[in-house]
């Protein structure tokens, strides 16, 4: 995936985060889809739809793009503008109350998106595996760190102090996900997978 493509969808209208463009290059660069054009993919918390549009660009695959806080219409309207509005379609639902068919999608995609909704125990098994084929893949972006956090809390609040951000969040990532209490500093990115019973789950951490 080449990022240079999608400069001109790039925009302040359009990021509702760090550059989530970029997150998903690295997973597909790590983790490529193989899909066939007649696969199912959903694009969890995909805000403007930006990802989604990467997405299915770059797989050839039909796009289900969620997102509870842009609503379908706005983001049906920006896919009909992009020109890809017969290969995404655009939802607007609680990643909590989602109302899709068992084992539809073939990939899950979510990016910067999936710490904001998955911190309850149980949430991946219960609310998102339902929807997995078997041979499914899942790749998630989240915010974590490069290297412990333990006794770090001070010399890292000092730090985003210095950076000007006035608030320094601690974000709880679902306890049966690897990975500790994160937070958000610097961007940085790292790739590890996890493996469970059904479809492959690549998480990545940036920080």
């Amino acid at each position: 995936m080449n990022i240079k493509d999608y400069r001109e969808y790039i925009s302040a209208e359009t990021m509702m985060g760090p550059n989530s463009v970029r997150i998903l290059a690295e997973l597909l660069d790590k983790y490529p889809l193989r899909l066939a054009p007649d696969d199912l993919i959903l694009d969890l918390g995909c805000g403007t739809g930006l990802t989604s549009l990467c997405i299915a660009k770059e797989t050839g695959a039909r796009v289900f793009a969620n997102d509870l806080w842009i609503s379908a219409e706005d983001n049906g309207k920006r896919f009909a503008e992009w020109g890809v509005e017969e290969r995404i379609t655009p939802v607007c639902e609680d990643a909590n109350h989602l109302h899709f068919e068992e084992r539809q999608f073939r990939a899950l995609v979510s990016i910067d998106s999936y710490h904001y909704f998955a911190g309850s125990k149980g949430f991946f098994q219960e609310k998102i595996l339902p929807f997995m084929r078997d041979d499914g893949v899942v790749l998630i972006g989240i915010p974590g760190l490069k290297d412990p956090y333990t006794g770090r809390d001070v010399s890292l609040r000092i730090s985003c102090h210095t950076m000007g951000v006035s608030h320094f969040p601690r974000l709880s990532v679902s306890r049966h996900i690897p990975g500790p209490t994160v937070c958000v500093s610097h961007f940085l990115c790292f790739q590890f997978s996890c493996h469970t019973p059904g479809p492959t789950v690549c998480i990545s951490h940036f920080s």
